[in-house]
């Protein structure tokens, strides 16, 4: 009886390790609502959305492992706060985790020598990972803004 009890505990044990294991890739945003947010647009409202050519030619982005992507950051730079919604391309997560904490790395540098404030934030900033899709704020309340995002997922299908 002991036997049979401790191999359906085991059973139990494993099917929850794998279900936790899993994540919700049917998870999508819609980036053109949240772009058109004004309660977004309220809490960065000198932000503006980054071109794809401002990404790679400032950000130093390599924008090849990105499937859609949405960065605002302000218009004059004298403010770190800014956010990114990256979908990487499948598979590509680590990689673009990696460009990010490489653009982290120079942004902090950048503010420290003129704007220490700043860049306390930036080293406050928050790094999410919801589905398929990295958040990563730079503000006064990251947390409030991620849950404001997650008011725009929709199912995929």
């Amino acid at each position: 009886m002991k036997k049979i009890v401790r191999s359906i505990m085991m059973i139990m044990l494993v099917l929850c390790l794998t279900a936790c294991g899993q994540k919700d890739s049917s998870l999508a945003f819609d980036m053109a609502k949240i772009k058109e947010s004004s309660k977004i647009k309220e809490l960065f409202p000198s932000a503006d959305v980054v071109s794809k050519d401002d990404l790679v030619r400032i950000y130093d982005f390599d924008l090849s492992s990105m499937e859609e992507y949405l960065i605002v950051a302000p218009k004059v730079a004298d403010k770190a706060d800014m956010y990114m919604i990256i979908k990487p391309l499948e598979g590509k997560m680590d990689e673009v985790r990696n460009e990010v904490n490489n653009f982290t790395e120079k942004y902090i540098e950048q503010f420290s020598l003129y704007q220490p404030e700043e860049a306390s934030k930036i080293n406050n900033r928050l790094i999410s990972i919801k589905g398929d899709y990295l958040f990563y704020i730079i503000g006064d309340k990251p947390n409030d803004l991620l849950k404001e995002f997650m008011e725009f997922k929709m199912n995929e299908k």
